[in-house]
């Protein structure tokens, strides 16, 4: 799939930076936080973008990107958390650490329940549903909320250069790695749009947690994330014009 292909590159390009930067320029903690907001996206925000733009066209290529992405992306960096900061890196430790990340469990009950759904017709109660489809409205609101809360305002206006990297990468490299590879493989129109917006999309809020419980660099990830917000504000429409002029 070549969004996968793509946030591979854009991750495999800042773990790059490792061997050739000295450790005093950037930290473990301060790469692998790095790596996050390189190559997470926030779908809350790419969903109602590609369902205005293409329909439901758009809206099931954007679905079936985050079926596969979401689990791979969340293995993907708990490994490399795991290898840049643990001094007791195995594979039961890492098995353990994903086994336990709430995103893997919550897609795993989904996938279940959508597939106990498609082979004996079950559906999940009104209420039950209903309460969830509330609960996921709020929580993008929230995210931003937890991670405002914490802000440093005059650090946040003087981005370093690993924000200005994490911006760069994923606002302006990201798309245009995977209009290389989209092109490449012949995508239609549909297919290559839903595919850059969701690599150009900000960092997801739960990665800021993930940092913070895993030992990364939980304030970078939140000046990063903000700035590739801003930054999407102009990169976005640039690319719908682009795409479709």
């Amino acid at each position: 799939m070549a969004v996968i292909l793509a946030v591979a590159i854009v991750g495999l390009l800042t773990l790059g930076l490792r061997p050739i930067l000295p450790k005093s320029s950037l930290t473990g903690p301060q790469l692998s936080t790095m790596v996050q907001t390189s190559t997470r996206w926030n779908a809350l925000i790419t969903l109602p973008i590609g369902a205005q733009l293409f329909g439901a066209d758009g809206l099931t290529t954007i679905a079936i990107a985050m079926a596969f992405l979401i689990p791979l992306i969340n293995i993907g960096n708990i490994i490399v958390i795991s290898g840049l900061h643990s001094h007791a890196f195995t594979l039961k430790s890492v098995t353990r650490t994903i086994a336990k990340n709430p995103l893997i469990i919550a897609c795993a009950i989904g996938l279940s329940l959508n597939l106990i759904g498609n082979l004996t017709g079950f559906q999940m109660p009104k209420t039950a549903s209903d309460t969830l489809h509330m609960i996921s409205r709020s929580a993008l609101a929230v995210g931003l909320l937890c991670i405002g809360a914490g802000f440093d305002w005059r650090r946040l206006l003087r981005p370093n250069w690993q924000v200005i990297w994490g911006v760069g990468i994923k606002n302006i490299a990201a798309p245009l790695v995977f209009l290389g590879i989209a092109t490449y493989f012949d995508l239609n129109q549909i297919e290559t749009l839903c595919g850059m917006l969701v690599v150009a999309t900000p960092a997801a809020t739960n990665g800021y947690i993930v940092a913070r419980q895993m030992g990364g660099d939980a304030e970078l990830y939140a000046y990063t994330m903000s700035w590739q917000l801003v930054a999407s504000i102009i990169t976005f429409p640039a690319l719908i014009y682009l795409m479709q002029g």
